[in-house]
């Protein structure tokens, strides 16, 4: 059996860009790709101690990248986390820093 581990997601980036009709703001999240991956849990909250909301999940076939479009001059708080699937288990590692933007 092949032992799989799963680091921490590092070097989340988020940059801002133009803003869109009706006062909201795009922003470019970006981070480093993880050894074993599948997949990539984005995780999004208003409130940095409170609960977060799974908005987005990523195959890490594709980029490392994502873009989240949401009310300009709000407090966001990003997280990520990696996936692995093997064999019918699912494997997480650890949750990456939190992540401040104001869009």
């Amino acid at each position: 059996e092949t032992k799989i581990i799963l680091r921490k997601v590092k070097s989340v980036k988020a940059k801002k860009q133009k803003v869109l009709k009706n006062a909201k703001r795009r922003i470019k999240i970006d981070w480093k790709k993880v050894k074993n991956a599948t997949s990539y849990q984005i995780y999004i909250s208003t409130n940095k101690g409170k609960k977060y909301k799974r908005v987005k999940t990523i195959s890490a076939k594709k980029k490392c990248t994502y873009t989240y479009t949401g009310k300009e001059g709000k407090t966001i708080y990003i997280k990520i986390i990696a996936v692995s699937k093997k064999s019918g288990k699912t494997l997480y590692g650890s949750f990456s820093k939190v992540k401040k933007v104001k869009l």
